[in-house]
């Protein structure tokens, strides 16, 4: 078979061909940057049209100059800007040609309704009664018949005669200045009003050039954004608008740069494609007379080649493969035989000495011997379990001769009368005295550990007697007395002395109150300064400044509905009377405005002046208390202070960034930690100037966390320099923390 076999030609020049093709050329992609120029290009069409402002290609809109997003950013805000001035301006004319429309519809009815001359017309009444005057001194006086003046004179007033229309000027002038002081307010009004049209059509007229300074800003601003596209041919919107265009622009252009990719890696691809396959085409005609139309099909054919080919080579080293195994099972073959020939000698040798030695006649087969053998094997185990049934009966009957033995050594030993009884049952009656034993030792035991718990305790007893006979022996020492009797007196004395403390902390505390913000001795030294005999007058002058108060506060109360009567008036009367009724009010509040704003500015100057007068003189207590306030609350608060809130004085924490915390606004244990400043600053106020007394907490540290206890425990032993500090607790972590953070003796009790 293998020399029938064709010989296998040589591929490796068309093999590499193929894994260059396979290599280089991916025919699925190239279908993927096929599909994907598709799509881009129906995408970058899409896109052109969803672009305002623009017809052109994607290529001319990539080479079209545009501004930059920076200063479209900027010309919005630079626009909004001017839209939002111009808007400010016209609203600030508006206002204002309102405020001047209203001050001359007011001056318009108020002359209409009361017919108030102004000062216009006075001074144009004073005008023509001088001129007139002149006229007389220049025809009396100085005899100049026609005088100019006497001529203007007469045409202004309109009289005959110098001498009836002199007179009549001089009562015009009088009665329209009479007319005036009658109607001072009103006048007042009109020369107010006059004012304020003046001022309005000022500030109208600086309005009015600044909204056309903020109009031509704006359309500068306009001109600058149109310039800016103008490079582009297009008419741009709002920036706000163009921004999406630019935005939109981008998204074009990003479309384009990946199509241009995309068609030069396809460019690329189909170059390889017709190198590659012009090269196969070559290969392929050496091997085989078909042909294929594209490069994939000459890949295929060449492919299809390779696999015969190397199917050919594969059957060829397949017969060789199986001509070598051959030869090499023939030899191990043959080794084998001979092998198995020398073992059957050797064995036959063997079997014929095994028998003989054995006893067995030469000729017995294989099967006879293994029988005589077997039966052999049986009789041997058989003397093999005789001898080990022996061996154990003799042991059974050594331990029985032992258990007598150790039986009446037992009965010698312990009881005599046992010895009438068999061992057996001698062993019974020795087991239940054992047991009995064993009951009575343990309640012996219990026994004995119960006496010695009992003189524990009774040592412990006689100790902890001992302490405290000593502890009130010290505590007598310190206290200046003999014995413990005495020392309840003293206690008694103590807890007196203590009481009558609290009640004179308590008089100060009101006697503060009655000193109105004075020191208790400056108090003192005004009220025995003070004439005994002038008390009832002080009183009878409080008194009738109280009830000039209550006169007062009923006289505003009825002016108030007095006041709100009026406006309800005010709404059925018509115009000119409402006007004129407003005008006459103005005048006759004017001075309670002015007695409000002096009262209101006093007030607020006054609450100012309360304000930095508790900042200068907050007290040593206040001030220790927020020390050790800050100290508790590891840095959580600076401080205390006292503040004024809604018309009340009260306490607050003051925070590190300045904001304050009432006491309703803290917590459960800051509040505890408040109070326990509080008191450790007026105790040591109150030591600083009165003899010490030992200061007893108990358990005062329950809502505390572990730091703010080492801190108050830090207090405690800061204060133990001036007092004796005892503190009761039952909490062990608070006395590892009192070992830790001082030095106080600890004692269990």
């Amino acid at each position: 078979m293998l020399f029938r076999s064709p010989a296998v030609p040589d591929t490796s020049p068309l093999e590499r061909m193929a894994s260059r093709a396979r290599r280089e050329l991916d025919f699925g992609k190239a279908q993927q940057l096929r599909g994907g120029i598709a799509s881009h290009e129906t995408k970058l069409g899409a896109a052109l049209k969803a672009l305002p402002l623009w017809s052109g290609t994607g290529d001319d809109l990539e080479a079209v100059p545009v501004p930059a997003a920076e200063f479209v950013e900027e010309m919005r805000a630079e626009l909004q800007a001017s839209e939002a001035a111009v808007r400010a301006a016209k609203e600030g004319l508006a206002e204002i040609e309102k405020s001047l429309d209203e001050a001359r519809t007011e001056r318009e009815a108020v002359i209409a309704a009361h017919a108030v001359p102004t000062l216009d017309d006075l001074s144009g009444a004073r005008s023509i009664r001088e001129l007139g005057w002149c006229a007389i001194q220049k025809t009396w006086r100085d005899a100049v018949p026609d005088a100019p003046e006497g001529a203007e004179f007469l045409a202004r007033s309109g009289a005959v005669d110098l001498t009836t229309g002199y007179d009549a000027a001089v009562e015009h002038a009088d009665t329209l200045a009479d007319r005036m002081r009658e109607a001072a307010e009103k006048v007042e009004r009109v020369a107010m009003l006059d004012v304020q049209i003046a001022a309005w059509e000022q500030r109208r007229t600086k309005a009015a050039l600044e909204l056309a300074e903020v109009l031509s800003e704006g359309e500068h601003a306009r001109a600058r954004w149109m310039d800016a596209w103008s490079g582009a041919g297009i008419a741009p919107s709002s920036p706000v608008a163009m921004t999406t265009w630019l935005r939109k622009r981008d998204v074009v252009i990003q479309v384009l740069a990946s199509l241009r990719d995309l068609r030069l890696q396809l460019t690329e691809w189909e170059t390889r494609e017709k190198q590659i396959g012009a090269a196969l085409r070559g290969l392929v005609a050496a091997y085989s007379p078909e042909q294929a139309a594209d490069t994939a099909g000459l890949l295929d054919l060449a492919e299809a080649i390779l696999s015969r080919a190397q199917e050919a080579a594969k059957g060829r080293r397949a017969l060789e493969s199986d001509r070598q195994a051959q030869i090499r099972e023939i030899d191990r073959v043959e080794r084998a035989i001979a092998d198995l020939e020398r073992q059957r000698v050797t064995w036959i040798t063997g079997w014929r000495e095994a028998l003989s030695q054995a006893g067995i006649e030469a000729g017995a087969s294989p099967a006879a011997a293994a029988e005589y053998l077997s039966a052999v094997q049986e009789v041997q185990n058989d003397l093999r379990r005789a001898e080990e049934l022996s061996a154990r009966i003799q042991k059974m009957l050594s331990d029985a001769l032992e258990f007598e033995a150790a039986v009446s050594g037992l009965v010698d030993s312990l009881d005599q009368e046992l010895k009438r009884y068999q061992p057996e049952e001698a062993i019974v009656h020795l087991h239940q005295a054992l047991t009995s034993a064993k009951a009575n030792l343990k309640l012996r035991q219990r026994e004995e550990a119960a006496w010695k718990e009992w003189e524990r305790k009774q040592k412990k007893a006689a100790g902890e007697v001992e302490r405290a006979a000593a502890e009130i022996a010290l505590l007598c020492r310190e206290a200046g007395v003999e014995d413990a009797a005495t020392a309840r007196t003293v206690c008694g004395r103590v807890d007196r002395r203590r009481l009558l403390e609290q009640k004179l902390a308590d008089f100060q505390e009101r006697l503060l109150l009655v000193c109105g913000g004075r020191t208790i001795p400056e108090f003192i030294a005004e009220a025995e300064a003070l004439d005994p005999d002038s008390i009832p007058g002080l009183l009878e002058a409080l008194d009738r400044r109280a009830t000039e108060l209550r006169n007062e506060q009923e006289a505003l109360d009825t002016r108030r509905r007095s006041l709100e009567a009026e406006a309800l008036t005010f709404e059925n009367a018509d115009g000119a009377a409402t006007a004129q009724h407003m005008s006459s009010l103005t005048g006759a509040l004017s001075a309670d405005v002015e007695e409000y704003v002096r009262l209101r500015t006093a007030s607020v100057v006054l609450r100012k002046a309360i304000e930095r007068y508790h900042e200068r003189n907050q007290g040593p207590v206040l001030d220790r208390a927020g020390h050790l306030f800050s100290q508790l609350t590891r840095g959580s608060f600076s401080g205390l202070r006292v503040e004024g809130v809604e018309g009340r004085t009260v306490l607050v924490g003051a925070r590190q960034d300045g904001r304050t915390v009432e006491v309703s606004g803290m917590s459960d244990g800051t509040c505890d930690q408040l109070y326990f400043a509080l008191r450790v600053a007026s105790l040591e106020h109150y030591f600083d100037a009165h003899e010490p007394m030992p200061f007893i907490v108990d358990d005062v540290l329950l809502s505390f966390d572990d730091e703010r206890a080492s801190s108050a425990l830090s207090v405690l032993n800061g204060m133990s320099a001036k007092t004796q500090v005892v503190f009761f607790t039952h909490h062990q972590h608070l006395v590892n923390l009192a070992e830790s953070a001082t030095q106080a003796a600890v004692m269990k009790i």
